[in-house]
């Protein structure tokens, strides 16, 4: 028997796991509970893709912020490892997708706000996207329609670490 099987057997004989039976996988009753609850997102997470990949679609051309390209942000590709059983293998295609997701919409809003938007904070906050930074200060309102005008310059521009070939790629392809 191997060690993951007797792992398995001493987990069913415990009575703190249930077994899916085609698998012989342990599930820890309180997993079996949530999945329905954390399966059900799927609804609003395809909503909010949907959403916002038409949002950029029809407003990044019209300010000139390049879009931002999908696949770079949405790689499902776990699910190809053979050491997961099928139902991992299905958490990690959810998992990919919803944190690949997220990372995707955090880029279009951090574009937007960087065009509409690019002032501090007059607190620190906990995380911020890559072009906090070069943010306007909080207050400094004697210079703000000057840095607002180089700041959608900059965002126009922005591509950092990006060949000409994928920039060029951005406007063609959203995954």
């Amino acid at each position: 028997m191997t060690r993951s099987r007797s792992r398995n057997a001493s987990a069913r004989q415990s009575g703190d796991d249930w077994t899916i039976l085609a698998h012989d996988l342990p599930v820890k009753p309180r997993h079996a509970v949530t999945a329905p609850i954390i399966y059900a997102l799927i609804v609003p997470f395809v909503l909010l893709d949907l959403c916002v990949t038409i949002y950029q679609r029809l407003c990044f051309p019209a300010y000139g912020i390049p879009r931002v390209r999908r696949r770079d942000y949405l790689q499902i590709d776990r699910y190809q490892l053979q050491y997961l059983s099928g139902l991992q293998k299905v958490n990690c295609v959810y998992c990919g997708y919803v944190n690949g997701l997220i990372a995707y919409v955090a880029e279009i809003a951090g574009r937007t706000e960087a065009y509409w938007c690019p002032i501090k904070h007059a607190a620190r906050v906990a995380a911020t996207h890559r072009y906090y930074d070069d943010f306007i200060e909080f207050g400094d309102g004697a210079s703000y329609d000057e840095k607002l005008d180089i700041a959608r310059k900059q965002i126009a521009r922005a591509q950092a670490g990006r060949s000409g070939a994928a920039q060029a790629d951005d406007d063609v392809d959203l995954g």
